[in-house]
């Protein structure tokens, strides 16, 4: 492993907490009249919370050659997608959906990656920007993916999900559920194996339709969102118009595999990197309950469970919290864009910007690394969860 891709690089890049070109920028709001509306009494916590979202923004990172500038922080769709307790992350209602969107977007959030694979997440932000003026709208750019087969939450008009027709039927289901949504600023294709893969990228496949929605207007930027690296590496060797690459899991306090092939031949590419997975399906946000709900309740990795139960201890004894040290080093990579985040909660929201924008003092991170990179590198890969899409109930 190379020094850089360790803890201890960011500490040497990033000595103040956050990156130089990311650091907040200071609004007209001051903290005087902060102290003249919040009691001296009680609101010094408050006082604290209010003044750090008045005077930071989000940093804004250029997602490769889209030209698209995107915050650090993006919302994942993942998070709002499911109705009942074992879905994706969790069941939420339309409610508390369309609120986390609301929140998000108040927030600066101004990307939102979404899928059919996930449920009624395309849905429920669809109801939640129609409930937007046109003005708070164009603030945010929207993504989603081809080459799910989901029903009925996707419809390839019975078509292969990597053919012309299917990709066509799929982008069209896509914007009905989205509603007022007239541009797909990025389309991925999900989870293809090398199989389809081939389909999609041959004469009269998928990408033949993505490329024309393109020349339309109707679709910004074509990339991929997968596991796997060798589909990366030939999703970039045979798709020219690769603007996109979306890794999953492989850029965090856990685990470190991003930053090997994929990541150096996207940079040399032009191609933007979006790093998901920082919290590792929300282990290291909360490592004690967040595996106890949707489909991780049935995951086991014992090791790795553990691992990231006495990072969250080590942190709290230290007065930081786990998912502050995540965020931050998931978004710390020079190739990464943006780092797209499944909330389900407004208040996850809120917890998820805040601890972006929040210092981290240079020796917390020299001292994480002292007492945990060792054992982070002696993972085996078995130790970590893998996405089977064969046998995945997401």
């Amino acid at each position: 492993m190379r020094r850089n891709d360790t803890v201890i690089g960011l500490v040497q890049r990033h000595s103040s907490g956050l990156p130089p070109a990311d650091r907040p920028v200071m609004k007209g709001r001051t903290l005087a009249v902060a102290c003249v509306i919040v009691s001296a009494a009680a609101g010094v916590a408050l006082l604290r919370r209010w003044y750090r979202r008045s005077i930071y923004a989000l940093p804004r990172r250029r997602l490769g050659k889209t030209g698209l500038s995107v915050t650090v922080v993006s919302l994942g769709g993942v998070g709002l997608g499911g109705t009942e307790p074992d879905e994706l992350y969790g069941g939420v209602s339309d409610e508390v959906a369309i609120a986390t969107v609301h929140r998000a977007i108040a927030r600066g959030i101004n990307y939102i990656d979404t899928s059919p694979l996930y449920r009624e997440s395309e849905r429920r932000i669809g109801l939640a920007l129609e409930a937007l003026s046109e003005a708070e709208r164009a603030r945010v750019h929207i993504g989603t993916k081809v080459g799910d087969n989901c029903p009925p939450y996707s419809d390839n008009g019975g078509f292969s999900p990597f053919s012309y027709n299917g990709v066509m039927c799929s982008i069209r289901h896509s914007l009905r559920q989205l509603r007022v949504v007239k541009r797909l600023e990025t389309v991925l294709l999900h989870d293809p194996t090398l199989a389809e893969l081939e389909e999609f990228a041959s004469p009269g496949g998928g990408l033949e339709a993505l490329v024309e929605l393109q020349q339309q207007g109707v679709v910004g930027h074509i990339g991929i969102g997968c596991v796997e690296h060798e589909v990366h590496a030939a999703f970039m060797r045979n798709v020219s118009s690769a603007a996109v690459l979306l890794s999953v899991n492989d850029y965090n306090l856990l685990r470190r595999y991003g930053s090997s092939a994929s990541w150096a031949e996207a940079a040399a590419l032009g191609i933007g990197v979006l790093n998901a997975g920082v919290f590792y399906m929300g282990l290291l946000a909360d490592p004690r309950n967040s595996w106890n709900v949707g489909f991780k309740a049935g995951l086991e990795h014992p090791e790795l469970r553990t691992l990231a139960k006495e990072m969250g201890e080590w942190a709290e004894a230290r007065g930081v919290h786990l998912r502050t040290l995540a965020i931050q080093f998931g978004a710390s990579h020079p190739c990464v864009a943006s780092c797209p985040v499944g909330c389900r909660t407004p208040e996850e929201v809120d917890e998820v910007v805040d601890s972006m924008l929040e210092r981290i003092p240079a020796r917390i991170w020299r001292d994480f690394y002292n007492t945990f990179e060792s054992r982070v590198v002696a993972l085996g890969r078995e130790a970590h969860w893998y996405y089977n899409k064969a046998s995945s109930q997401i």
